[in-house]
């Protein structure tokens, strides 16, 4: 085989895969079923009083949305595991979204204004649980290992309670009337 030949291989090889990978991308994204996804940033954040300082009024239009968009994300990644789900794609996006959320909030927690101290105080005993139990959960999946991946959805269900009560005190703090999101799921395992 000339040199030629062998590039010519190469590159033949090469595109045939590349044409491989593209079509399996595209049936993937076509017949994998898609989970319902957490709701978007966009969605109505309600004004906060007018007794905030606009630096807090500010603060709360960015994390409010942020922080329950954290919270509906657990609380899919709960009912995952309810469901025993065992499609670790889904369950990998859905953990790379909450994981996302989380660190969106994360930064803007940062740089809160003290009054929503204790608001995320909560979010924080919160994410750390969401993010020990997404660790829980993969370690589960890997050695098979059911019990310790239904002690996850457990300790992702206490996060989400977390998270949500976060965003309560948020409201509270700036506020804001609203029903209360938190409340223990009667179907966690």
């Amino acid at each position: 085989m000339t040199t030629t030949s062998r590039r010519v291989a190469v590159l033949g090889g090469a595109f045939l895969l590349l044409v491989a990978v593209a079509v399996a991308s595209v049936a993937g994204a076509l017949l994998w079923p898609r989970q319902a996804v957490a709701p978007t940033l966009a969605s109505p954040v309600a004004s906060p009083a007018a007794a905030l300082a606009p630096v807090e009024a500010a603060a709360y239009r960015e994390l409010a949305p942020r922080l329950t968009a954290a919270a509906s994300q657990a609380r899919l990644l709960v009912d995952l595991g309810v469901a025993r789900e065992r499609n670790l794609l889904v369950i990998r996006r859905e953990q790379d979204t909450s994981a996302a959320r989380l660190a969106e909030v994360d930064v803007l927690a940062a740089a809160a204004p003290p009054r929503f101290a204790p608001a995320l105080a909560a979010y924080a005993e919160g994410a750390r649980a969401v993010r020990r139990a997404m660790a829980e959960a993969q370690a589960g999946f890997i050695r098979f290992d059911w019990d310790r991946v239904a002690g996850a959805t457990r300790m992702m269900e206490r996060g989400a309670e977390q998270i949500e009560r976060a965003a309560d005190l948020l409201d509270a703090a700036a506020g804001v009337p609203t029903t209360p999101r938190s409340s223990p799921s009667p179907n966690t395992p």
